[in-house]
């Protein structure tokens, strides 16, 4: 792990937390991702108290090689609110998820990277 702290807030895929691929040299989970079939659960554990809505989405990224990884331009795609089992195609997909308060003020921002084969 990159911390032997725990995040405030972190997202799930099938039960597996994005903390848990992360590796010391990497803030990303992109290198290590949880491998999965096309239906993924996504879910969010956090020590947040005043959370009221969690989205989560599909950023699009380009990889230029093993190293290096772009986020795209393209529009997030929606997943779902609060938990989703989206049915994603083959390959890898990094989600991330966006955390708000009762005012829609941003709290937290998490990414997991899952494998669909």
């Amino acid at each position: 792990h990159a911390s032997s702290e725990a995040k405030p807030f972190q997202i799930l895929a099938n039960g597996t937390n994005s903390e848990s691929r992360r590796s010391a040299t990497s803030p990303v989970t992109w290198q290590n991702p949880v491998t999965t079939g096309t239906k993924v659960t996504l879910t969010y554990q956090s020590t947040l108290t005043d959370i009221v809505k969690v989205k989560f989405f599909e950023q699009k990224v380009s990889s230029v090689d093993f190293t290096r990884l772009k986020a795209t331009r393209d529009a997030l795609v929606t997943l779902g609110e609060m938990s989703a089992t989206p049915t994603l195609s083959l390959g890898k997909h990094m989600i991330v998820a966006y955390a708000y308060n009762a005012a829609g003020l941003l709290l937290a921002v998490d990414e997991i990277t899952v494998k669909v084969q």
